[in-house]
């Protein structure tokens, strides 16, 4: 894993792994593997399934959505940024708000495809279980970070982030209060 986060040794002559691409490529063989394991899904869990297996799952689909799950971004902050590559549209079978039956979504890029809310949350559902289950050093680094968070927010110190190309990025965290 590593190796797929840049971490590895390298040197300049080496070209850079795409971590979202390797994300999009074992969240495809993760619907692979469900479809043909069979685990007793409902016939609504097998056409979603199905249909996720077959989604051109690229890094731009689900950049957003991983980058930010280091940031504790929501569950439902998480959806909303794999539905920006979607339009959203009004289910036309439903008349009155129906919760998640009233909208449908179309991918930009293949808007013969329709998807619910219900293909979103297997799609993040898919996206936590690669990035977690299937891989628990990083949920021991995003612990890692956020101990880190937490002991620069009790110091009231910002947390420097210097890029590549020099340019320092000071990121601070403040407690909420409800």
């Amino acid at each position: 894993m590593s190796k797929e986060l840049n971490l590895s040794t390298q040197n300049w002559t080496d070209n850079p792994n795409d971590f979202y691409s390797f994300v999009a490529l074992k969240v495809k063989d993760f619907f692979l593997k469900q479809l043909n394991e069979n685990n007793n899904f409902s016939t609504e869990q097998i056409i979603s399934y199905r249909k996720l297996y077959e989604l051109n799952i690229h890094r731009s689909l689900i950049k957003k959505a991983v980058m930010t799950i280091p940031y504790n971004a929501s569950s439902w902050t998480t959806l909303e940024y794999i539905k920006e590559e979607f339009d959203k549209r009004t289910n036309p079978k439903y008349k009155q708000h129906e919760d998640e039956k009233y909208y449908i979504y179309y991918l930009k890029t293949a808007p013969s495809v329709v998807f619910n809310e219900l293909d979103f949350k297997h799609l993040r559902d898919a996206l936590n279980i690669v990035i977690f289950i299937d891989y628990p050093k990083l949920s021991s680094l995003l612990n890692y970070l956020k101990d880190f968070a937490k002991v620069s927010n009790s110091l009231k110190i910002p947390i420097p982030w210097i890029f590549p190309t020099g340019l320092v990025v000071n990121q601070q965290f403040y407690k909420k209060n409800n």
